[in-house]
């Protein structure tokens, strides 16, 4: 209980002693008035005060004095906290303004970045061509496979430098029918889509070619297996196959992002069993799905 709790008791308290007073009176008078005529009573006027000490007094009517001056001061710090929650309220919406402001404006310059990036790929970058494609082996049959090789020479014909080129390919077996071109370029599709590729890497300047360095050539030998793809001839009573190489080249631009230059070579067509020795041996480019460039 503080102060003025305790003052505001006190003085309940006095006025219930004023009230008790004020009763007391009342009876007194009543019996006066009923005594014995001949002998009236002695009046004796009794007043009694209750009062609060006046240093407690003085303290409660400068309690009540001040207690104008205290709500008006509340209303004052009410209204001084309400403004700095709003002005809180607003520093945070103009913030979070700024906030999107800033977004927008590094989503723009990434666009724009974006762009300039494209822009570049299209006149600068590197670009690999495949110029030419020679058997490197004679063509055998050994233990149920077809063994065959091909040396791939390229050349960078970009504005950039072409770092990381290597070949991923792979022999697969002509079939007949649709299956002849679904299944050349779904096999392409798997092996370009490899991590590995054959090989050391290598790196092509603008307008620099492998073609007359053999370390700078892209040799791989190939083996299919003969079961898989062997079909017979019209006459019914000859074995034969039907030999592609599929696959592409792999590099790389400058800032390390990818491409590929995709290829489909067509050995021509073996009797199975009787081995091709390399000066009878032909490449042909595939007449679809080679020579893609992304």
């Amino acid at each position: 209980m503080n102060e003025r709790e305790l003052l505001r008791v006190l003085r309940k308290i006095v006025n219930g002693l004023r009230a008790i007073q004020q009763d007391i009176h009342a009876i007194y008078e009543k019996a006066n008035a009923y005594g014995d005529q001949e002998h009236p009573p002695t009046q004796v006027d009794i007043q009694s005060q209750i009062r609060l000490p006046p240093a407690v007094n003085d303290y409660y009517e400068s309690e009540n004095a001040e207690g104008p001056k205290d709500r008006r001061r509340d209303r004052a710090r009410l209204w001084l906290e309400g403004i700095t929650l709003g002005a809180a309220v607003l520093a945070a919406i103009l913030a979070y303004n700024a906030y999107l402001q800033t977004r927008r404006q590094a989503k723009a310059a990434e666009t724009q970045a974006g762009i300039m990036q494209q822009q570049f790929e299209f006149t600068d970058r590197p670009w690999i061509e495949i110029t030419r494609a020679v058997p490197n082996q004679n063509a055998v049959f050994r233990d149920g496979n077809l063994n065959v090789g091909l040396t791939l020479f390229v050349k960078n014909v970009g504005k950039s430098v072409a770092i990381q080129i290597a070949e991923k390919a792979k022999a697969i077996t002509a079939k007949d029918g649709d299956e002849y071109f679904v299944s050349s370029l779904r096999e392409q599709k798997t092996k370009c889509s490899e991590k590995n590729a054959t090989g050391l890497p290598l790196t092509l300047f603008p307008d620099q070619s492998s073609e007359n360095a053999w370390w700078e050539s892209m040799q791989a030998g190939f083996s299919v297996n003969v079961a898989d793809g062997k079909f017979m001839a019209p006459d019914r009573k000859t074995e034969l196959i039907h030999p592609l190489i599929v696959g592409c080249i792999d590099y790389q631009i400058a800032t390390g992002k990818p491409h590929q230059t995709y290829f489909i070579y067509d050995l021509g067509v073996f009797r199975v069993g009787r081995d091709v020795p390399l000066p009878n041996l032909k490449v042909e480019a595939f007449h679809f799905g080679g020579f893609d460039v992304n």
